[in-house]
């Protein structure tokens, strides 16, 4: 008998103005499991990487400096990508690794930065995950990719949205995912009855169906702008057999007022 193979992943397409050259590094605490973030790596024109902590790094509990990075006020410098980033990357030997980079939207070509950028470096089992920084494109007008986070905890929840209580078996999420495609327009409203994150977002589909969350990391610089200058799509639908964390991947484009950035209260700043 033939062997099977799952369906392609829907993508859209990747025409790319601005390059991400930052991504946020995160901890988990193993216990409460809080994410917080705690540096910053960046990758220049010149293929130099740099890890700097940031001082919200000495405000989280339980932490400890990282492996390879024992001084919170040093900043790091390589031309290479740092190992413990590095070992987050998926090797191009493995069998599967052209499928993975189709889960990602990427081409065969895609450097280690972009896999890394794109997937977040995370590994089962990990307190460790990276989270891209939005890049301007021009005209006030800022862009990223993510994964959408928390998918797999919005089965069985009730949310309250504008238009009532929606709340959804893993069946129900299934049906919502394989209609997804790439390209379709998704929508940011807030989790009022989120008990973690009182800025909670969550990514809801034009059915009005919950998928998903957007990365905490975001939600306060999204607090500051204006929702009509907010546009969310997805640019890459996985099916069933991939991870919960890797089904949609989603391109988030705001414009912003004169002189906002990113990330730029006093606890992103860097320590060294």
């Amino acid at each position: 008998m033939p062997v099977l193979q799952p369906p392609e992943p829907t993508v859209a397409s990747r025409d790319f103005s601005g390059v991400v050259t930052m991504l946020a590094v995160t901890w988990q605490h193993p216990r409460s499991r809080v994410i917080s973030p705690v540096g910053l790596l960046t990758h220049d024109v010149n293929g130099t990487f740099r890890f700097s902590y940031i001082q919200n790094a000495q405000d989280v509990q339980g932490f400890r400096p990282l492996v390879g990075f024992p001084s919170l006020d040093q900043a790091y410098e390589s031309d290479h990508l740092f190992p413990l980033f590095a070992q987050r990357v998926m090797s191009p030997r493995r069998p599967d690794y052209l499928g993975y980079l189709k889960t990602l939207g990427l081409e065969r070509n895609a450097t280690p930065w972009e896999v890394l950028a794109l997937s977040g470096g995370r590994r089962t089992g990990d307190t460790i995950q990276l989270v891209p920084v939005p890049v301007p494109l021009g005209n006030r007008t800022w862009e990223i990719d993510f994964l959408v986070h928390g998918v797999r905890h919005v089965i069985d929840r009730s949310f309250v949205l504008e238009n009532g209580t929606v709340s959804s078996d893993r069946s129900q999420l299934e049906t919502a995912l394989e209609g997804l495609a790439a390209g379709d327009q998704l929508y940011l409203v807030p989790d009022a009855d989120n008990g973690v994150n009182a800025n909670a977002q969550l990514i809801v589909t034009d059915a009005g169906l919950p998928i998903g969350f957007l990365p905490d990391l975001f939600t306060e610089d999204f607090e500051r702008l204006d929702r009509d200058d907010i546009r969310c799509e997805a640019v890459v639908v996985n099916n069933s057999a991939s991870p919960w964390h890797m089904r949609v991947l989603a391109r988030l484009m705001c414009k912003v007022p004169e002189n906002f950035t990113f990330f730029s209260s006093a606890s992103w700043d860097r320590i060294a």
